[in-house]
C-alpha cells in the first residue's frame, strides 16, 4: 500500500482542505445563494434539499418548526430600529418594510442555537435544569448574536418590552449531514453574495481544521 498520503505535512494537507473549501463557495455555496437572492418571502421557500423557510418568531415555541438536531445555516431579520440603518447586509424577505438580516450562523443543532440567541435565559435555564437533573448536554452556548447597542450575549424575546415590539423573522437553509467546516464556507460565501450581517461579529477566517 502506498505511503504517499503519511508524507504530507500538516501545512500541505491544511491547504488542500482549503481549497475545498474555495470550491465549495466558488462553485456550490455562491451559485446557490445567487440563485435565491430575490425569492426569499415568509414561509416554505424551498421544499426539496436543501429545505429553506422563513419563519415569524414570537414565542419560543415558534422555534419548534425548526428541525431538532439538524444541521444548517440560518439568518436572523427584525425591524428593530429599522434593521440599523448602517447594516450593509441586503438579503430581504418579500413585502417586510425595513427588516433587514442583522445575524447569520451554522449549527448542528439549528433549533437549539436560535434558542441560545432569541431566548437566552430560557436556554440557560433550560440547560443547567438539565444538567441538575443528570441528563447529558453537550451544548454550553455562551457567545450569542450580541444587538449593536448592547453588551449581553443573546436577547429575550420573552421579557423585552422594547424587543418585542419589534419583529422578528428566521430564514433556514437545511444542510443535513455537513460538518462544521462546509458550513463555515457556506457562511462566508452568504457574506460575499449579500455582505455581512451587522451584529455578525466574528473577525476569524475560516480556515481547515484537522483535529
Amino acid at each position: 500500500m502506498s505511503n504517499t498520503i503519511f508524507s504530507l505535512s500538516m501545512i500541505e494537507a491544511k491547504n488542500i482542505l482549503n481549497q475545498v473549501g474555495e470550491t465549495l463557495k466558488k462553485d456550490l455555496f455562491i451559485p446557490f445563494f445567487k440563485s435565491i437572492k430575490d425569492e426569499y418571502r415568509l414561509g416554505v421557500i424551498q421544499e426539496k434539499t436543501p429545505k429553506i423557510f422563513a419563519k415569524k418568531i414570537n414565542t419560543i415555541d415558534d422555534l419548534n418548526e425548526f428541525p431538532s438536531t439538524s444541521a444548517g445555516l440560518y439568518v436572523i431579520l427584525t425591524d428593530y430600529k429599522k434593521g440599523y440603518v448602517e447594516n450593509p447586509c441586503d438579503l430581504k424577505i418579500k413585502e417586510l418594510e425595513n427588516v433587514k438580516a442583522i445575524y447569520r450562523g451554522q449549527a448542528s443543532d439549528v433549533r437549539l442555537r436560535l434558542k441560545s440567541h432569541l431566548f437566552h435565559e430560557l436556554y440557560e435555564q433550560e440547560r443547567i435544569k438539565d444538567i441538575n437533573n443528570g441528563n447529558i448536554r453537550h451544548d454550553n452556548y455562551i457567545v450569542c448574536m450580541k444587538l449593536v447597542d448592547r453588551k449581553e450575549e443573546g436577547i429575550n424575546l420573552h421579557r423585552d418590552k422594547e424587543l418585542k415590539k419589534a419583529n422578528w423573522y428566521v430564514i433556514y437553509h437545511g444542510l443535513r449531514e455537513s460538518n462544521r467546516y462546509i458550513r463555515e464556507n457556506a457562511e462566508e460565501a452568504f457574506d460575499l453574495v449579500f455582505h455581512k450581517p451587522i451584529c455578525s461579529n466574528e473577525k476569524v477566517k475560516v480556515v481547515a481544521q484537522l483535529k
